[in-house]
């Protein structure tokens, strides 16, 4: 196997002995050449050396070791990561989940915010995570402290992680007096007009008996402002209740095609309660009318706190854009967890039973390929099917790419614990890489 493209390749950067994600231990490594002046591949050819033969200095040899495309938080919460030590849990639900990160929120201060979430971005880019996006509250509470602190971080990360900034509103824009409903007004105006916001969204279930004005406020801010739309949505397994998407769904509608926002909906649990019937009209009315949405699985928050969560598999069988994200990592709303968005996948091997190399296969690509697509970073406008795992790595393709140390399938890597080693290359250059030490005296 040889293809590549012309050029010196005096400054190239080669990544030997790797294995391309297939379903399968593939028998035949690969050396893929990357050009950082470029950030592209520049060949992939087949491997001349055994795995265990050394690369020269500036190689990396991976031995081996599967290379998948860049993770993707494709939602994950910025300003509320690492609030356990602030917040005394006694019953784990919902409300209490709100109300003590309330508490957590009045005491944010912009040297807090930055501390944590450099952390938290740093970790993330170490486990591979090279796009990401943030949201960062903005209300009565925090007022704007959260959002600058997420541009911050979004612009010292430029050169190592594609992150985007959504403005979001947990709490209650119209369910309250009418002083705080006026300033929460006013708050969101000014965010969604600030430079570095990518998004904006709210969560319609808590503005209770005003869902469908807060969602028609949210719609009309992000195409005035020429920004994304990400909702909180449907929250909740009750399929007595009525769903809020064919709402926002209607307001896309009345929306020009060329203006219309690309529109991500995370949870979204009560599909799972929808009948068949009501999931293909649904898929009709998105497909008929080229709609630019996908949802987000948020496994672990949602199980933690309903004990149920989208089923993800199903609901891409039939016929929705979906992909999974971690939320949150260690808060009222999800406790357990971290910034790795691999640690979702034995998880959700076991919660949706199948360990099949196809079902490996698509739960890679719900943390990769399909995530950048569902907030609008695909190929293309990203509202289109793409490409999968085994398109993804091509000549004249952007060099960014995982290497999994030690993992030679996507079976082993869906269903071994997380937490090896990764390299982690961006436009041909390694930006991250997460060693792991192991001693053993006998």
């Amino acid at each position: 196997m040889s293809v590549g493209m012309s050029g010196s390749s005096s400054n190239f950067f080669t990544v030997r002995n790797a294995r391309l994600p297939t379903t399968t231990t593939s028998p035949s490594l690969v050396d893929v050449t990357c050009d950082p002046s470029t950030g592209l591949i520049a060949s992939i050819t087949s491997s001349s050396s055994s795995p265990n033969t050394s690369p020269s200095p500036s190689d990396l040899d991976a031995s081996g070791s599967i290379v998948i495309p860049p993770l993707c938080h494709p939602h994950l919460h910025l300003d509320k990561c690492f609030l356990l030590d602030r917040c005394a849990m006694v019953d784990g639900g919902f409300a209490e989940a709100m109300s003590l990160t309330s508490s957590a929120k009045a005491l944010f201060t912009t040297e807090d915010l930055l501390q944590r979430g450099h952390r938290l971005v740093k970790e993330s880019i170490a486990h591979g995570v090279l796009t990401l996006r943030a949201h960062v509250e903005v209300d009565t509470t925090v007022g704007l402290i959260c959002l600058e602190a997420g541009v911050e971080l979004k612009r010292f990360y430029t050169d190592v992680c594609d992150i985007q900034i959504a403005v979001f509103a947990q709490d209650p824009i119209f369910s309250r007096s009418p002083t705080e409903r006026d300033q929460m007004l006013r708050l969101l105006g000014e965010a969604a007009g600030m430079e570095g916001v990518d998004c904006v969204g709210s969560a319609p279930y808590v503005d209770r008996g005003h869902e469908g004005e807060n969602i028609e406020f949210i719609v009309e801010l992000a195409r005035r402002n020429g920004l994304m739309l990400d909702f909180h949505i449907d929250y909740d397994i009750n399929p007595d209740t009525p769903s809020n998407i064919p709402s926002i769904l209607t307001h896309l509608l009345d929306i020009p095609p060329e203006e219309r926002p690309h529109t991500t909906l995370g949870h979204a649990t009560k599909l799972s309660a929808y009948p068949a019937s009501d999931l293909a009209s649904l898929v009709h009315t998105i497909a008929t009318h080229a709609l630019p949405v996908h949802f987000v699985a948020l496994p672990t928050s949602d199980t933690y706190i309903l004990g149920q969560t989208l089923h993800a598999p199903e609901i891409v069988a039939a016929g929705f854009g979906v992909c999974l994200g971690v939320n949150n990592v260690q808060n009222p709303f999800t406790p357990m967890g971290c910034a790795d968005p691999m640690s979702l996948l034995p998880f959700c091997v076991n919660l949706w039973q199948s360990a099949t190399s196809s079902r490996a296969e698509l739960l890679m690509e719900m943390l990769s390929t399909r995530a950048v697509r569902a907030i609008g970073r695909g190929p293309g406008s990203g509202d289109e099917v793409g490409m999968g795992l085994r398109e993804y790595f091509t000549v004249g393709r952007e060099a960014s790419f995982v290497v999994l140390h030690g993992v030679e399938s996507l079976v082993e890597g869906a269903c071994a614990a997380p937490g090896g080693e990764r390299s982690v290359v961006r436009k041909g250059n390694i930006v991250g890489r997460r060693r792991v030490e192991m001693w053993v005296r006998v």
